[in-house]
């Protein structure tokens, strides 16, 4: 036979060979052609092998200064495991890294890895095959590998399924459940011989009896690493937390089926055996939950208190979307709210035993100050009643000063909260973080994408709620850096059960006063409020104002202010008749303002209230204003102008785009409604305030989205139309406790 290369071929990634050939004494010419893949300078392959080294030595060495990186692929295997080892690691992070196919990218040094970052445990036979990629230069690691069968090590989630330990092979499976569930195990040892597809099916088909008939299996209470068992056919070890239960299923033994319920929601499943000629362990479980902890919750969730069920989502989402997520997949849930030091450990536990759990993952919980900086509220309405914020770095004075939660400034945007176990320095120079046992509170930039734990009410009726003696009678100390707290009616926003006494006290340091803002309030309506009402207490006095009905139209008569340190707010509702309770904001704040409501601010002698929200048109602020005895108010020089200019302008409070001032057009001229006399004004100067034909128009203080270089304010008195909403800003002279208004019927003009 005689051949020939006819031509080659090359382009950037193929070879192309075109090979002809003939037989000798034969006429005809036969032709071969093939594309070969060319490799790149550093893409390499491993020969098939059992096990194996490979190091930072074996590769091509770097060409110059340039980072070079390099693929290390292993041999395909079908139906086996790959498992790595990182036993050399010393690469600093800004010059290389180190990636095992599916995983984060490593680099430090070895002792600085956890140990899930240097054990690797991969599909051998997927496509492509695993690798191992590595851009550490000069730099040194060293991994070790082996195959293994493809029963080994594989980590179980499912709620019901069934393993199969195979003969001759070094076996292990973990079963994990969701904390609050137990595992009923049915083990079936199988003759060599016999078909494992038979045991499957007679389990398969009558689960319950076979769980029942099963014989129970014996237990070794020694600990798996004192263990000295050998066993001359298949030896079975299971790890049930700190108990190991251990079984010989001997080479000629019979067939056996055995059962047991473990402990806890982990169960680790070993099997080893020196021959293939021995019984096949045929493994079949079932999630059962445990009522105390799971209640009425469906698979997955575990129950709190007040009829609630908690859900662990891993998938990463933003604050916004992780509660609308609660919300349409919960059955009108939303993300969990804390209420007691009880739940949060409940909380903890639940996380720290979850099957995906990671130390390093934070959760979304339900509570955010996006609406007013300071003041956190839970989604689902129930009382602010408890925080867990972390305290800071304590022991590390060099992390820096703001690890202490919550920390934001009012600008840094962190308006939502979240839990977290680890904390990482201020200090990036240091290496440690701070561990907590406990998962602590930290505010958040709600844009970033974290797990989260969402919460649904369970599925029972209102008498058989069963409140949480922690969130109905609770203790809330204000403190002048949490002067904000919101208390409402057990199960608030749906009814409130029959037969409730709660009792909320609110405790404020001296020099501070409490205020109690109702936001809702319907309860069943009797002349003399002694069915269900809510009573506002000061201090040790027997009783206090009581308030039932529907009071939604007049909330703001609601409002009460005691100079007492302490205020109990006593919910009684009887047996018939239940609504939707109340929700009320509590607040502290200074008793030294010279102000009758410490929301005011001072200035020459008038008290100013500076709402932004909710925005409400121009009658309805004036009638606010009115309502407590004040009117919108008027400008009457450059410094009261500059006052109110600075307090809009420096408020972290201040969203609205225009704020009313007491000032209206009647058809001839502007005239404040406080009939003041004064002649200052603050419009633009390229504007003439007498030149637009107005009609139904109220004065405002605007911002001006883009304030030319020549007027760099950014606040100026703008024309609008009345309906439009805005903030408003109250004032009342306080040349008496109470101000009373005389308003005649002549115009005073407002110069322009």
């Amino acid at each position: 036979m005689g051949n020939s290369i006819r031509s080659v071929g090359f382009t950037k990634s193929l070879f192309d060979v075109q090979l002809e050939y003939s037989t000798l004494g034969a006429p005809d010419t036969n032709q071969f052609k093939k594309k070969i893949q060319i490799l790149k300078d550093c893409e390499l392959y491993l020969l098939p092998a059992e096990s194996g080294r490979l190091s930072s030595r074996d590769l091509p060495l770097t060409r110059g200064q340039q980072q070079q990186q390099c693929v290390v692929r292993f041999a395909q295997r079908h139906r086996a495991r790959l498992v790595v080892d990182i036993v050399k690691l010393n690469v600093p992070c800004k010059r290389g890294r180190l990636q095992v196919s599916g995983h984060q990218p490593v680099c430090g040094k070895l002792e600085d890895l956890r140990e899930a970052d240097r054990h690797y445990v991969l599909d051998a036979g997927r496509s492509p095959p695993p690798a191992v990629t590595s851009t550490v230069n000069r730099y040194a690691f060293s991994v070790v590998y082996r195959l293994a069968a493809n029963c080994f090590d594989n980590d179980v989630a499912q709620q019901n399924g069934t393993v199969v330990f195979t003969p001759g092979s070094e076996c292990r499976y973990k079963v994990t459940q969701p904390y609050g569930y137990r595992l009923r195990l049915l083990i079936n040892s199988v003759p060599f011989g016999h078909q494992t597809a038979d045991a499957d099916a007679a389990v398969t088909a009558d689960y319950d009896h076979v769980a029942t008939t099963a014989k129970a299996m014996t237990i070794d209470t020694l600990q798996i690493h004192q263990s000295t068992t050998t066993c001359p056919g298949t030896l079975f070890r299971l790890t049930d937390g700190a108990v190991g239960w251990f079984y010989c299923a001997p080479a000629d033994g019979p067939r056996r089926q055995m059962s047991m319920v473990s402990e806890t929601n982990v169960v680790l499943m070993e099997s080893s055996s020196a021959s293939m000629h021995v019984p096949t362990l045929v493994v079949s479980y079932r999630a059962e939950p445990i009522p105390e902890v799971v209640s009425q919750c469906p698979y997955g969730s575990v129950s709190l208190r007040a009829g609630r069920c908690l859900t662990i989502v891993n998938e990463l989402l933003n604050w916004e979307d992780a509660e609308e997520y609660c919300t349409q997949n919960g059955g009108g849930g939303h993300l969990a709210s804390i209420d007691s030091h009880r739940t949060q450990m409940l909380i903890d536990t639940i996380l720290i035993n979850s099957p995906n759990y990671s130390d390093n993952a934070p959760y979304w919980i339900g509570a955010t100050d996006m609406n007013n900086e300071g003041f956190f509220k839970w989604t689902d309405s129930s009382p602010f009643t408890y925080s867990n914020w972390y305290q800071g770095h304590i022991h590390q004075p060099y992390s820096g000063p703001n690890s202490k939660q919550p920390n934001d400034d009012g600008l840094s945007r962190q308006d939502c909260v979240e839990l977290r176990q680890v904390y990482r320095p201020q200090n990036r120079l240091l290496k440690y973080f701070n561990r907590n046992s406990s998962y602590t509170w930290n505010d958040r930039d709600c844009s970033v994408k974290n797990r989260f734990l969402c919460q649904m009410q369970q599925h029972t009726s209102l008498n058989d709620y069963d409140p949480d003696e922690s969130s109905c009678n609770v203790t809330m100390k204000l403190t002048s850096e949490m002067r904000f707290a919101s208390v409402s009616s057990p199960g608030f926003p749906q009814p409130y059960p029959d037969n409730q006494d709660c009792t909320f006290t609110v405790e404020v340091p001296r020099g501070y006063q409490i205020e109690v803002e109702f936001e809702e309030l319907m309860l069943e309506n009797e002349s003399t409020c002694s069915y269900d009402y809510v009573e506002l207490i000061p201090g040790d006095d027997d009783e206090g104002p009581k308030h039932c009905g529907d009071k939604s139209d007049v909330l703001k008569l609601t409002r009460f202010v005691t100079k007492r340190t302490k205020l109990r707010i006593h919910f009684v509702s009887d047996y018939s008749h239940t609504f939707s309770g109340f929700k009320a904001r509590v607040s502290a704040e200074h008793v030294n303002n010279e102000c009758d409501d410490a929301r005011q601010q001072m200035f020459n002698g008038s008290c100013y209230l500076f709402a932004s929200y909710p925005e409400v048109s121009w009658h309805t602020a004036r009638s606010i204003c009115n309502g407590i005895k004040a009117e919108l108010t008027s400008v009457h020089n450059s410094e009261e102008e500059q006052f109110v200019e600075s307090f809009i302008r420096e408020s972290t409070d201040s969203r609205s785009a225009i704020y009313w001032l007491g000032g209206t057009w009647n058809e001839k001229s502007w005239y404040w409604v406080d009939n003041s006399t004064d002649t200052f004004s603050a419009w633009l100067a390229t504007d003439d305030a007498n030149a637009l034909t107005y009609k139904d128009m109220c004065l405002a203080i605007s911002w001006l989205s883009s304030p030319p270089v020549n007027l760099p304010r950014g606040l100026y008195w703008t024309a609008n139309n009345c309906n439009t909403v805005g903030g408003y800003i109250c004032k009342k002279n306080q040349t008496s406790k109470y101000l009373q208004f005389y308003i005649n019927n002549n115009d005073k003009n407002i110069m322009s």
